[in-house]
């Protein structure tokens, strides 16, 4: 539950920035990184298996493009594996804006309302 606290808390920390209203869609034109964590803890990366080094580079990359991260946590309603948390917090490190996905094709935004929007 502490996790989950705490995720709460980094999401409110780090305010939404990229998302606007419910019923638009998060600007899609800047570069951005599909970033998956499936309840095993393995991290995906625009859909390649991806090291938690790995991911530290390519979102300090993303960082100095001006780019945004586009988040989905596979069984999103159970306790995070500890490799959640260390890439909320790489995100959260790089002060990267995020919007979470609640489908693993990314085809949606979940909104400040806490609903689900289809992407653009």
């Amino acid at each position: 539950m502490r996790k989950l606290l705490t995720l709460i808390a980094v999401f409110v920390f780090l305010g939404y920035s990229c998302l606007g209203e419910p019923e638009k869609s998060p600007k899609t034109t800047k570069p951005h990184l599909k970033i998956s964590v499936l309840k095993s803890g393995k991290i995906m990366i625009d859909g390649n298996e991806a090291t938690l080094t790995q991911a530290e580079q390519r979102l300090t990359r993303l960082k100095s493009e001006g780019g945004t991260v586009w988040y989905y946590r596979e069984a999103g309603q159970q306790e995070p594996p500890p490799e959640a948390m260390q890439v909320i917090k790489l995100i959260a490190d790089n002060r990267l804006p995020i919007t979470l996905s609640g489908k693993p094709d990314f085809s949606d935004y979940i909104g400040e309302d806490g609903k689900s929007y289809p992407r653009e």
